[in-house]
């Protein structure tokens, strides 16, 4: 007797500007990571931007500002602000990109990225993904909840 596994993963075909299949992006909308995932990058990015909004207002520099190193010295807490701002940026779509690398596979994710660290280029991942999931997150809820309201009736009852 052959044990037989019930497959729903969906399988998509990532194709490169000239047309051409480079890759597949698989995943099961069930696998409960992935939601996990989505939601932890978008508490990530808020996070991001209330720590860059509490560096305070970022002074505009103009080529005429700096031309010489004494110029460079006077604005060096405007460098410093910039100098957070990307670290905190940095910091957060490498995280989120290391997310989703450990759902969809590293080579999959970086098919998308081709290495750079730009939440932009997994924005097509994430939008993609995210109405499967929302519709088996959507399933499930409805499925509790009436079990909840059966269960909440029967108790009455009695």
């Amino acid at each position: 007797m052959a044990l037989k596994i019930k497959n729903e993963f969906i399988k998509e075909e990532i194709i490169d500007e000239n047309n051409e299949k480079i890759g597949e992006l698989k995943f099961n909308p069930k696998d409960s990571r992935i939601m996990k995932i989505l939601t932890e990058a978008i508490v990530e990015c808020t996070e991001g931007l209330k720590e860059i909004d509490k560096l305070g207002d970022i002074k505009q520099l103009s080529e005429k500002d700096l031309d010489t190193i004494e110029d460079y010295q006077k604005e060096e807490e405007t460098f410093r602000k910039i100098d957070k701002g990307y670290d905190i940026e940095l910091k957060t779509i490498e995280s989120i990109i290391d997310k989703l690398s450990t759902v969809f596979g590293k080579e999959t994710i970086e098919l998308f990225t081709q290495g750079s660290v730009d939440i932009d280029s997994v924005m097509p991942v994430i939008e993609f993904v995210m109405p499967y999931v929302k519709k088996d997150r959507n399933k499930k809820i409805e499925k509790y909840m009436k079990k909840s309201k059966k269960k909440n009736i029967d108790d009455v009852m009695e």
